[in-house]
C-alpha cells in the first residue's frame, strides 16, 4: 500500500487528563448493547418530561448525504434479533469487551469539566514514566444496534449558595421603539422604569453559586422556572387588580402599591435573565439544560414586556389627559436557535409571534403580522430587509389569542456573510382616532442565508462566536464551550432535548480542545477562537456534509480527537491490520488513519487521507473496503473513552456504495438490453 506517513506533517497534541469528567446518573442502555455485558460506560442526564419527539435537523433544508444516518442505526435492529445472523454464540467467537487506553500523567486540572459525563477510571500509572499493559481481545464480530432510552436518575435536592444575591446589572429595554407617525398619541410602547422596591412577598429570583463547576444545573433552572411561574401568576392577579382600580378612578394609594409591585418584579425578572445568563457564562450545562435556559430566558422577556405594559398603563391612567391611551407590545415568544439557511430554501422550525396588551386594548387590527429581514446591530451592510421579495410565507393573521405562528419561513437572498436577523410588525387603527400605528417586535435569533456549501463553515464560525462573544474581545471558556457544543449538536442533526443523544462532545474532547488551543485558561480570546475555527470548522463541515461521515462517526467508527501518541497506546497491543481514524491535526477536515503494522521499529503508523482518496462517488468507508492491509477497526465508546476491535466490514457494510454490476453479454457476443 502506497501510505503516505503523517508523522512529519501533524504537530503534537497535549496530553489528556487522567480521568473522564463525573457525573450521577447513566446512560447505559445505548452502550451497554455496544458492548454486549452489563458494564456502565456513562450517561446523558436529561429533564424528565422535557424530550421532544422529533428528532429532524434544525440545518437539514436541502437533500444532502448527512441525513442518511437518520434510520442508518435502525437497519441493524434485524440483525441483532434475527436467529440466523451471525453472532459470537453460533460463530464461536469469544464477546469481547471494551478495552481503555493507558494513561501517563496528565497537565490538565483533575477538576471535571463537563457535567453529564461518566466516572469510569481509566488504567491508571504510578509515575508519569510507567504505563499499564494492555491485552489485546480478539476481534468481535457483532454488528452496533441503535440507541435505547435512557432511565432518568432522579434529581438530588438543592441548597442555594447562602452568599447574598448580587445586585442586578442593568437591562437596556429588550422591545425596539414602535416607529409611530407623528398624528397618533393613542398608542403608547413600554419603557422600562427600574426603581427598586423592596417587597418579600414578591417571588424571589434565585442566586447562582459562584462555583465554576456545575455538576447538575437542573435544580437551579427548575428554581428559575418556578420564579417564572410564580411571576406569571402575579400578574394575572395584578391585572384583575388593575382592572378594578382603573374603574374606581385610580385612587392614589392604590396605584402607588401596585407601581411599587410592578417597579420590584421588573426588578427580579431582570435579576432572573441576569441569574440564567450567568449560568450560561460561568457554568458547563448539558444540552437538555441549554435548550431549557434559552426558552425560560424567552419566557422571562415575555413576561418583562407584560409588567411593564402593566405598570405603563396604570401611570397613563392615572392622568386625565393620558386616561384613553392604549399600550401594546408585538413580542417573538418562541424561535429557532441561531442558524444557516441556503437561500432559496425554508429556516428550520417554526417562530410564534404574541400580542402583547394591559387590561384594555381599544384598537382595530389592519393587517397580517409581517416578518421582515433586518440586520443585527452593529452591521455596517445594507440591510437585507431593502432588497425585495427577501422572504415567502412571512404574513400571517393573529388568531383569537393574539398570537401568530409562522411555520415555514422561506429566504430568496443572500446575506452575505453577515449575521440578519427576523423582525415581525403588525399595524393597528385607534378606534377614537382614527390613527394608525405600526407595533415592531425585538429582534430574533440571528442568521447567516448563504448561497452555496463552499460558505457553510466561515458561516457556522461566525454564529458560535457571535453567540459566545457578542462584542466583547474575550468571553469564560464555559459560556464558549457551552455554544460550541450547542452548534456542534444542532450541525449534527441532534436534538438537545432528546432521551439519548448519538455523541455529543464529551469532557476529554473539551479537555483536549480547551488545552491544546487555549493554553487551559480560564478565558479566551476572539483571536484564538477564530484561530481554532480554522481548524474545528472544517471537521464538523465533513460531519455536516460528507457522506456516511456522521454515521460512522456517531456509531463510534471515527474516534476523531485524539493525539498521534494516544494512537500508539491503543494500537500496539494488537495485530497488523488493526486501524484507528482520527481527525487530522495538521489538515483541516481530513482524516488520519492510525494503523499497527509488523514493523518491530515502528509499530503505529500514521495515514493521511488525501482528499483526492475521496471523490464524488467514494466515500471514506468505500476507500476503506478497497484497502486490505485495514482489516479491524477500533470501536470507541465515547461515554468511558474505551474501545474494542471489530471487523471493518462488519461494521461499514451498509455504508459501502452499492456498486452497480454488469451482466456478462449474450451467447454470440450480443448484448441483450
Amino acid at each position: 500500500m502506497n501510505s503516505q506517513d503523517e508523522d512529519s506533517q501533524m504537530t503534537d497534541g497535549p496530553a489528556l487528563p487522567s480521568q473522564p469528567p463525573t457525573q450521577t446518573g447513566s446512560q447505559s442502555e445505548f452502550w451497554q448493547s455496544l458492548i454486549g455485558e452489563d458494564t456502565s460506560l456513562g450517561h446523558q442526564q436529561h429533564t424528565p418530561g422535557l424530550a421532544r419527539t422529533n428528532t429532524t435537523s434544525l440545518y437539514f433544508s436541502e437533500d444532502t448525504h448527512a441525513a442518511d444516518h437518520v434510520d442508518y442505526m435502525a437497519r441493524y435492529k434485524s440483525v441483532i434479533h434475527d436467529p440466523s445472523s451471525q453472532s459470537s454464540q453460533d460463530t464461536g467467537v469469544p464477546h469481547t469487551p471494551f478495552t481503555s487506553l493507558s494513561r501517563g500523567a496528565s497537565s490538565l486540572s483533575s477538576q471535571p469539566i463537563f457535567p453529564e459525563m461518566p466516572s469510569i477510571p481509566f488504567p491508571s500509572s504510578s509515575s508519569s514514566s510507567s504505563t499499564t499493559t494492555i491485552t489485546p481481545p480478539p476481534p468481535i464480530y457483532m454488528p452496533v444496534p441503535s440507541p435505547m432510552h435512557v432511565q432518568t436518575p432522579p434529581t438530588p435536592p438543592y441548597t442555594p449558595s447562602p452568599s447574598p444575591s448580587p445586585a442586578p446589572s442593568p437591562v437596556p429595554s429588550p422591545l425596539v421603539a414602535v416607529k409611530e407617525e407623528p398624528v397618533s398619541n393613542s398608542l403608547v410602547v413600554r419603557s422600562v422604569n427600574l426603581t427598586l422596591v423592596a417587597r418579600e412577598q414578591l417571588p424571589q429570583p434565585l442566586a447562582i453559586p459562584e462555583d465554576p463547576i456545575t455538576t447538575n444545573a437542573t435544580p437551579m433552572l427548575e428554581s428559575i422556572r418556578k420564579f417564572l411561574n410564580d411571576t406569571n401568576a402575579g400578574l394575572e392577579r395584578e391585572k384583575a387588580n388593575q382592572t378594578s382600580i382603573i374603574a374606581s378612578g385610580c385612587p392614589q394609594d392604590r396605584v402607588q402599591r401596585l407601581e411599587r409591585v410592578y417597579q420590584t418584579m421588573m426588578s427580579h425578572i431582570e435579576q432572573a435573565m441576569s441569574n440564567t445568563d450567568k449560568l450560561f457564562r460561568d457554568h458547563y450545562i448539558t444540552p437538555s439544560e441549554m435548550e431549557d435556559g434559552k426558552d425560560i430566558r424567552d419566557s422571562l422577556y415575555l413576561a418583562l414586556t407584560k409588567a411593564d405594559l402593566l405598570n405603563k398603563e396604570l401611570s397613563l391612567s392615572s392622568n386625565p389627559a393620558t386616561a384613553h391611551q392604549d399600550v401594546a407590545a408585538l413580542v417573538v415568544s418562541s424561535q429557532p436557535p441561531p442558524q444557516i439557511v441556503f437561500k432559496g430554501k425554508y429556516i428550520q422550525d417554526s417562530f410564534i409571534v404574541d400580542l402583547v396588551t394591559a387590561t384594555k386594548f381599544n384598537c382595530d387590527i389592519i393587517s397580517d403580522v409581517v416578518g421582515k429581514m433586518a440586520k443585527t446591530e452593529g452591521s455596517n451592510k445594507k440591510a437585507a430587509a431593502d432588497e425585495p421579495q427577501a422572504l415567502e410565507s412571512n404574513e400571517v393573521p393573529l388568531n383569537e389569542d393574539g398570537r401568530a405562528h409562522f411555520g415555514t419561513v422561506k429566504v430568496n437572498l443572500s446575506t452575505r456573510m453577515t449575521i440578519a436577523c427576523l423582525k415581525f410588525n403588525i399595524q393597528v387603527r385607534d378606534k377614537r382616532s382614527g390613527a394608525t400605528t405600526i407595533l415592531e417586535s425585538n429582534s430574533s435569533h440571528g442568521m447567516i442565508c448563504i448561497t452555496n456549501e463552499s460558505q457553510w463553515s466561515d458561516a457556522a464560525g461566525k454564529l458560535v462566536l457571535g453567540e459566545a462573544f457578542e462584542d466583547k474581545d474575550t468571553t469564560p471558556w464555559p459560556r464558549f464551550a457551552n455554544a460550541l457544543h450547542w452548534h456542534l449538536l444542532l450541525h449534527t442533526s441532534q436534538v438537545p432535548k432528546a432521551e439519548v443523544l448519538y455523541r455529543p462532545l464529551y469532557g476529554w474532547e473539551l479537555n483536549y480542545i480547551h488545552t491544546r488551543y487555549f493554553g487551559g485558561a480560564a478565558s479566551v480570546r476572539k483571536n484564538q477562537a477564530e484561530a481554532f475555527w480554522q481548524w474545528f470548522g472544517p471537521v464538523l463541515m465533513g460531519l455536516r456534509f460528507k457522506r456516511n461521515i456522521l454515521p460512522l462517526w456517531q456509531m463510534g467508527g471515527i474516534y476523531g480527537i485524539i493525539t498521534k501518541e494516544e494512537c500508539t497506546t491503543a494500537l500496539e497491543p494488537y495485530p497488523e491490520g488493526t486501524f484507528l481514524i482520527r481527525f487530522s491535526e495538521s489538515v483541516a477536515g481530513a482524516f488520519a488513519i492510525a494503523y499497527a503494522t509488523d514493523d518491530p521499529n515502528e509499530r503505529v503508523k500514521h495515514f493521511l487521507v488525501k482528499p483526492d482518496d475521496l471523490a464524488a462517488n467514494k466515500t471514506l468507508p468505500d476507500f476503506l473496503k478497497d484497502k486490505n492491509q485495514f482489516r479491524t477497526v477500533l470501536q470507541l465508546a465515547p461515554p468511558s473513552r474505551e474501545t474494542r476491535p471489530v471487523d471493518k466490514d462488519l461494521m461499514m457494510s451498509n455504508l459501502y456504495s452499492k456498486r452497480k454490476t454488469v451482466q456478462p453479454p449474450a451467447a454470440g457476443g450480443y448484448l441483450f438490453l
